[in-house]
């Protein structure tokens, strides 16, 4: 897929990594919302287009459905970027953005979270319907067995943050990291069943897969954005890690699981505490095989960890693929 620049200022190239980005100006940007091309990914640089004219222009970029659109916005003139996302954005590009900040890495899963529209008709591979059906939460019984998705979210060296940032800003960024929880919850219909000090463990249905995974890397992505407006930070800190597993569960309300003992919750706390790093995902090899296409090429070549074969998505990662 070509990748675009609508900008007035050359500079902001630097910005690409590995890309070269065909450069337009603004008033080029009428054509292209006129028929806006199907192999296009356009970065539009706000600071050229002028505050006024923004609210106009992001109707119609929402307007334009087959058109993929990112924001780079160097002098912040969005107060709400996540309202850039509910209308339609693929990417956000703050003003703390630097040099090689967009490469290749960082497209293609700007254009997997893309993907996620196209995901809901994945067929499953291989898993019969041996479980109960899935109708809502309330409807489950206790201690009868489901099929589940299951997602660890956990903060990275939380002791050593709670020891560097202080108590109350710690705690702070528990509580943004619970937001962002339940976020993909609402946005998933999931559930949140345990969490503690330094993590998060939340159920899903295994159809919300490919839609959750997107939501999930659309995180990672914005990790130096969530750092400065949500966990209050003055620096960017990748402090998340995630783990997606798919497992059978025996099911207790949130709150009375102290008495369940199951290898697969043992199993995806290890993984998330012994082997996941900061700002990846880390997927059990019964996830990985259910991907859509587009998100499997983005994971590394699989590893062993305790007997079960694990992908990492490392896109964002200063660490790179999994440790050895």
């Amino acid at each position: 897929m070509e990748v675009a620049l609508v900008t007035r200022t050359k500079a902001l190239e630097l910005l690409f990594d590995g890309l070269e980005p065909r450069r337009a100006s603004p008033v080029e940007l009428d054509a292209l919302l006129a028929e806006p091309p199907a192999e296009l990914l356009l970065y539009i640089d706000f600071a050229s287009i002028g505050r006024r004219a923004l609210p106009e222009l992001i109707e119609r970029l929402s307007a334009a459905r087959r058109l993929h659109w990112a924001v780079i916005d160097r002098a912040r003139s969005i107060s709400d970027p996540a309202a850039l996302f509910h209308a339609g954005a693929l990417d956000y590009i703050g003003p703390e953005a630097t040099e090689g900040f967009i490469n290749p890495q960082r497209v293609e899963a700007v254009l997997a979270f893309a993907a996620r529209g196209d995901t809901q008709g994945v067929k499953s591979k291989g898993h019969k319907a041996r479980m109960p059906a899935f109708q809502s939460w309330n409807s489950m019984v206790e201690g009868k067995s489901y099929e589940l998705l299951v997602l660890y979210l956990g903060i990275w060296d939380a002791e050593g943050l709670r020891t560097r940032l202080g108590e109350g800003r710690f705690s702070r960024l528990k509580a943004s990291a619970l937001g962002i929880v339940n976020t993909l919850i609402q946005e998933h219909g999931g559930q949140l069943w345990i969490s503690d000090d330094r993590s998060f463990l939340a159920l899903f249905q295994p159809e919300a897969l490919n839609g959750l995974l997107g939501s999930c890397i659309s995180i990672l992505a914005n990790m130096r954005l969530i750092s400065y407006e949500q966990f209050r930070l003055e620096q960017e800190v990748g402090c998340l890690c995630m783990a997606l597993q798919r497992s059978t569960l025996p099911w207790q309300k949130p709150g009375q699981t102290g008495t369940i003992v199951s290898d697969a919750i043992n199993y995806i706390y290890h993984l998330g505490r012994k082997y996941t790093s900061p700002c990846v995902i880390d997927l059990v090899d019964d996830v990985a095989h259910e991907l859509n296409p587009r998100f499997e090429a983005l994971l590394c070549s699989p590893e062993n960890f305790e007997g079960k074969s694990v992908r990492r998505f490392a896109g964002f990662s200063t660490t790179g693929s999994a440790p050895h």
